[in-house]
């Protein structure tokens, strides 16, 4: 028999095994997350995309990455546990993230929004000034509403400088629902600010030190000139932008 008459039949879903493992094509699966079902897509990389059911996952991915998107059983193990983890602590530490096609300004927006304490939240213009371009609230935003990971990195915590909601990608209430998924229940916006008479320290009203001061003896602030104006000191945990 010549080498040329022999054929072999490969098994079904090797060649697409093969594209995953070498990095030529993202798997995804859909998996259970603190808000509902969600699709997660990952590759050799990391995390590559995340995103509710209900959203058209895969002719986005494919618009946005220019890379071919194939349905898999499950995620690798150590991907599959860290995203299970991250979605139980609300914390990044378990997990990779592909961050290719994201600016190094990209970037660095949605790993300060990452380092964001589960049930706090943060005004976009906390994050301009951690990304070290205080003026750039606008592009803040803009690079937030393209995270490719959103709920991983938790960009639902950020929000408008008065402490309402403001956008979400997928709705103001599913940003809602994460955020009391994570603990932090909705309450009338009394200030921008909430600090303590004893310590002179404000923070912002969700930090876990805001938590700490008692009902009665805290002061609310309006904006950050009027902490700065009756000399509070910014807290060293939750950093809040005075100047």
């Amino acid at each position: 028999m010549k080498l040329s008459e022999i054929h072999y039949q490969a098994p079904v879903g090797l060649k697409e095994q093969t594209l995953l493992d070498t990095g030529l094509a993202d798997g995804y699966v859909v998996l259970a997350s603190p808000i509902g079902a969600v699709n997660v897509a990952f590759n050799t990389l990391g995390v590559s995309a995340v995103a509710p059911t209900t959203e058209p996952f895969v002719d986005d991915f494919r618009a946005r990455f220019r890379r071919p998107l194939l349905a898999v059983d499950r995620l690798p193990t150590l991907i599959e546990s860290g995203v299970q983890m991250t979605f139980e602590t609300g914390r990044l530490d378990h997990i990779t993230i592909d961050w290719r096609g994201q600016t190094d300004f990209q970037q660095a927006v949605l790993k300060a929004a990452a380092s964001i304490p589960p049930g706090e939240v943060r005004p976009y213009g906390w994050i301009a000034h951690q990304v070290g371009r205080p003026n750039a609230v606008r592009a803040v935003g803009s690079a937030l509403g393209q995270n490719p990971v959103p709920i991983l990195v938790a960009c639902h915590r950020v929000v408008r400088s008065d402490g309402h909601l403001g956008k979400y990608r997928f709705g103001t209430s599913m940003k809602a629902a994460l955020l009391e998924s994570e603990g932090l229940q909705p309450a009338p916006v009394q200030g921008t600010l909430v600090g303590s008479p004893a310590t002179k320290v404000v923070c912002y009203p969700s930090c876990e030190v805001a938590r700490g001061i008692d009902p009665d003896q805290r002061r609310w602030f309006r904006s950050a000139g009027a902490a700065a104006l009756a000399r509070y000191r910014p807290c060293n945990r939750c950093q809040p932008v005075l100047s």
